[in-house]
């Protein structure tokens, strides 16, 4: 491989369109920063030819945006100082211990020499506790004193930064605020056929976690509009399986099996509204300037989401519970022009933050 400015190592690969897109936006800021990049390979991949790996939906996308560096495992990932001059940690949860545990401390760039920079990316821990038995706690209040700077997608990620480990760091609006929308544009005319695409309006439901509560607000919904809704899934798992939670029972309703990323932008993008209980599935809905509800995803980490739509001042679009999914999308009016105004400081300190990487 050639000599590369920026090595980023986080969840490119992960089977759900967030992870796909955030670091899709990430590679893009540093590109229109004038630095070459190239993602990390998974050190956790010990078969990195397994078919149903790269055939996924995360992989094809990687191979067609990026450069990849080859499969090195945890105690061989030190060889990648020779490709770079400096190391980042990408963005999402990154610092989650449940995430975070089976990649020992490479989450934490320990394999970075002393010599090479290491930064986080909007970073976040997931949750407002941090729990870990105390060596290893000990271990990564060392890896992360190492760190030429630290920035963080949630204030209390930075709390916990502040209050456990000692160490002091930035705020940082999700990498997909930073990248021009026009980038996300560009990968929604890859779609070569549109066949799937809705040739009516409609509503467009981004669901993690389906459950027959949700499934019900959702035909609710397309009954007393008559207007039909399409429902997208997490990237990963068995979607008829998925489908089958929700216990639909209107015609209104399809599932899609199997959209790709590009596919995905498209579906929410020309969507009517957007329901969801996915923090992406939020923050897509503001760059194409959706009306939307999400609902406080508490198995997701439910404090993100508050400090999100905090920060955007969107608080008001935001349910606790899938049941409200119908009423709150109902007393939305879709034909008003809807502005989200970033937050102007948020967003240009972490445009500063990127350009000193």
């Amino acid at each position: 491989m050639s000599q590369y400015d920026i090595g980023i190592f986080g969840l490119w690969y992960g089977h759900n369109y967030g992870s796909i897109l955030t670091y899709y936006a990430l590679s893009q800021v540093f590109e229109r920063n004038g630095r070459s990049i190239a993602m990390i390979e998974n050190p956790l991949n010990a078969e990195p030819d397994l078919p149903h790996l790269r055939r996924s939906h995360p992989i094809r996308f990687a191979r067609k945006h990026y450069e990849i560096t080859p499969q090195l495992g945890l105690d061989r990932m030190h060889e990648l100082n020779r490709l770079f001059d400096t190391f980042v940690i990408g963005s999402d949860q990154m610092w989650n211990y449940g995430l975070s545990r089976p990649y020992r401390l490479s989450y934490y760039l320990n394999f970075a020499a002393e010599d090479k920079p290491r930064y986080s990316c909007a970073v976040s821990f997931g949750q407002e506790q941090y729990q870990a038995p105390a060596p290893e706690m000990d271990a990564i209040r060392e890896e992360l004193r190492r760190f030429s700077g630290i920035s963080v997608r949630d204030d209390f990620s930075q709390r916990i930064l502040k209050d456990v480990f000692g160490v002091e760091s930035e705020l940082m609006t999700d990498p997909v605020f930073l990248c021009p929308k026009e980038s996300f544009d560009g990968l929604i005319g890859e779609v070569e056929n549109l066949a799937f695409a809705p040739k009516s309006d409609y509503f467009f439901a981004y669901v993690l976690d389906p459950d027959p509560v949700t499934g019900d607000a959702l035909c609710r919904l397309a009954d007393e509009t008559d207007m039909p809704v399409y429902v997208c899934f997490n990237e990963s798992g068995d979607k008829q399986r998925f489908c089958d939670e929700l216990r639909l029972h209107s015609e209104k309703v399809t599932c899609f099996d199997d959209p790709t990323a590009q596919e995905w932008l498209y579906l929410l993008s020309h969507a009517k509204g957007v329901l969801t209980d996915s923090f992406h599935g939020a923050c897509f809905s503001m760059i194409y300037n959706k009306p939307f509800v999400v609902k406080k995803n508490m198995r997701r980490g439910g404090r993100r989401f508050d400090f999100l739509l905090d920060s955007f001042g969107l608080k008001d679009r935001m349910i606790e519970n899938s049941y409200f999914f119908c009423k709150k999308m109902m007393s939305t009016d879709l034909n008003a022009g809807v502005s989200y105004q970033l937050r102007n400081r948020l967003t240009e300190s972490s445009s500063r933050f990127i350009s000193n990487i």
